[in-house]
């Protein structure tokens, strides 16, 4: 009987205390040190404890300083007795039970001295005062969860002997009374509860809550997909759902959903479980759970051996379900996975994780219409094409599609290539773009938005490898728009003939300077309607580039209704340097550029809404200035009436200063000089 085993346990301790009564008081005081530490998460032992005891059903109820836990799982045994006595003593088993340490359970101590527990028909209790009067020491030199005392029923308080027949009737097998609570630090953990402690959980569908302030019920209902599972948590009058991807230990993934479909949680959703939330953000928007190493509080996970183990095997199920989706194709109903894996935290596990994924990403298979490809050598387009300029493109036009994902395959899978792009180290080369338009019909039923960034990219990459690169290209057999036909570049003398709309947007999309370079390589008559005026203009209107040693001037014009990234880009080129815009990679850098001589500069632009603002720097952007040193530069831009003023500002830790204020760690600069350039913009 359990009577019996809690008698030989409390003379054993009785005993022990009684010859050390110093390790008696070294257990005190390690005891108010783990409740200090455990501080805000009882609820959450007492939950997960339910959870390990397989209780399907668990109950809180709150009044008058009185609180009573209850849960229908399996009755104490002597295994329990003992585990709950002894501190850093459990017969749970790390990667099949929630807690191992057997510590959670003193948490507790931090709500109150006296502990009543009802379980296998038996009450007993933890009490300092009972300790106290039988060893005749001072409570504070006593802890409260060591000694157990069986308590006869006639001795217990009639409220307490009602309260727990009335929940044994609804079924509830072991019930853990809490008196003299100290109510305000549980209601302020019941008003932070969420359905987030509920998600990792293996067993526990129902919890209610009956307090003075707070009446709640979380129904929990789980549907298993094989191996995973779907959960979806009923919450008073709110409804959550979630996708669980398990692996092996205790390792899973958890997904939003709504309608049906994958979503990204919230920021402050995506935290690392160990089985419960820490508050430690993850790397993506979704849940890792894992059996990490947690500090004490369990709010922080370890840096040790155990929990990059765990790490590794939670980036490992995520590769092997992205894989899966894209061995089975449109047979796999969770593509949307795909949308939710973008780095938003930058902490040292989530840059782990981002890393270990990306490499293993990188080279995994995918099925193209010509064979087997590693992701990192998929072409994708820059993101100056809109994605419907990007599903044309990839349908119509026969060189393209042979080089892309075959449709039958992936025809399920959404955003495709917003994916590919965050991995692929490879993009469509000038060649290709000459290849594709060097088809008659894709051309000539192309719309002439698609057409026009086609040419704008086919424009800016020639204009390079000839002028930058000393390379010969071949752009003669090049079909293009005239009218409601189109004709080979080799065929078209003068401007004029172009369709209207196409020279619509190349004039607005191309500066001045690369429309007229285009037009002379080609030698098509340069007849734009008032092309005098714009050129007389253009002699007057001047780049002003101010440095320390020299002024430069050079006669441009830069887009106003472009972003300023792409802005950077285009005055980049216009002094001779090759520019990509990067800023979707989220590097800590915007544009990529790199000299004549072959000199990287890693450019972070940042837009003022008027010149002289001030700006600030995320922590990202701080520690890549940091790390790249002479080769970044920040680049601040504003527009002035028909002015664009750009501040070229290189090595900004070196040579300006920053305050570091806190609201998510970004470093503000309020004075700033650097190379200014002045350009017009129209």
């Amino acid at each position: 009987m359990l009577q019996d085993i809690i008698n030989k346990i409390n003379e054993k301790f009785l005993k022990e205390a009684q010859n050390s009564p110093q390790l008696l008081e070294d257990m005190a005081a390690m005891e108010k040190y783990m409740a200090e530490n455990y501080s805000e998460r009882v609820l959450i032992e007492l939950l997960q404890n339910a959870d390990d005891a397989k209780s399907k059903s668990v109950k809180l109820i709150l009044h008058n300083n009185l609180m009573f836990f209850a849960n229908n799982g399996r009755l104490f045994n002597e295994a329990d007795v003992l585990a709950i006595s002894r501190s850093g003593h459990s017969f749970k088993k790390r990667g099949k039970d929630i807690g191992y340490r057997g510590i959670g359970f003193k948490s507790t101590t931090s709500i109150t001295d006296e502990i009543l527990i009802y379980s296998n028909n038996t009450y007993f209790s933890f009490s300092k005062e009972k300790c106290s009067k039988k060893l005749g020491i001072d409570k504070t030199k006593i802890p409260t969860i060591r000694i157990p005392f069986n308590i006869k029923e006639q001795d217990i308080e009639i409220n307490i002997r009602n309260t727990v027949e009335s929940l044994t009737k609804e079924g509830f097998s072991t019930i853990f009374i809490f008196e003299n609570t100290k109510t305000d630090k549980i209601i302020n953990e019941l008003l932070d509860f969420s359905t987030s402690y509920l998600i990792f959980l293996e067993n526990i569908n129902q919890f209610v809550i009956d307090t003075d302030e707070i009446k709640s019920e979380y129904v929990v209902q789980r549907t298993y997909v094989k191996k995973n599972k779907n959960i979806v948590i009923y919450h008073d009058d709110a409804t959550e759902e979630w996708f669980i991807v398990r692996g092996e230990n205790s390792t899973a993934l958890a997904f939003k959903k709504e309608n049906g479909k994958i979503i990204s949680c919230d920021k402050e959703e995506a935290v690392f479980h160990c089985y419960l939330p820490t508050m430690d953000y993850s790397p993506y928007l979704f849940k890792i759970n894992g059996n990490f190493s947690t500090d004490p509080s369990r709010k922080h996970i370890k840096d040790d051996e155990i929990s990059n183990q765990v790490l590794t095997e939670s980036c490992d199920l995520l590769f092997k379900y992205i894989q899966n989706i894209f061995d089975k194709g449109s047979n796999n109903i969770n593509q949307d996975i795909l949308n939710v894996i973008k780095l938003t935290n930058f902490s040292k596990y989530s840059i782990m994780f981002d890393k270990m994924f990306k490499e293993k990403i990188k080279n995994m298979k995918i099925k193209t219409n010509t064979g087997l490809v590693d992701i990192k050598d998929y072409k994708v387009f820059d993101d100056s094409f809109e994605n419907s300029d990007l599903i044309y493109i990839r349908n119509n036009s026969y060189h393209i599609m042979q080089l892309s994902v075959n449709k039958e395959v992936y025809k399920e899978i959404n955003n495709l290539e917003e994916f590919f792009r965050k991995y692929s180290e490879t993009e469509f080369e000038l060649k290709d773009f000459i290849e594709m338009l060097e088809e008659y019909n894709f051309v000539l039923q192309c719309n002439i938005s698609t057409l026009s960034q086609i040419y704008i990219t086919l424009i800016k990459k020639a204009r390079i490898e000839i002028l930058l690169n000393n390379k010969e290209v071949d752009l003669n057999r090049c079909y293009i728009k005239i009218r409601n036909d189109v004709k080979k570049i080799s065929e078209i003398t003068e401007y004029t003939e172009l369709d209207s709309e196409l020279k619509t947007c190349l004039e607005e999309r191309l500066s001045e300077l690369e429309l007229n370079w285009f037009l002379d390589y080609c030698e098509i008559a340069n007849n734009k309607e008032n092309n005098k005026e714009n050129n007389k203009e253009n002699t007057t209107q001047k780049t002003v580039i101010k440095t320390n040693n020299k002024t430069i001037e050079t006669g441009i014009i830069i887009s106003k209704w472009r972003s300023a990234e792409k802005q950077c880009v285009e005055i980049e080129e216009h002094l001779g340097n090759k520019a990509i815009d990067v800023s979707i990679r989220n590097l800590g850098y915007d544009v990529e550029s790199t000299t004549p001589a072959g000199e990287k500069r890693y450019i972070e632009v940042k837009f003022l809404k008027n010149y002289g603002d001030s700006f600030s720097m995320t922590n990202n952007e701080y520690t890549s200035a940091h790390q790249l040193g002479n080769e970044y530069y920040l680049c601040l831009i504003s527009n002035i009436n028909d002015q664009l003023k750009a501040i070229y500002i290189q090595n900004p830790l070196k040579n300006i200063h920053f305050e570091k204020r806190i609201r998510q760690w970004e470093w503000f600069c309020e004075e700033y000089t650097g190379e200014e350039i002045s350009l017009k913009i129209q």
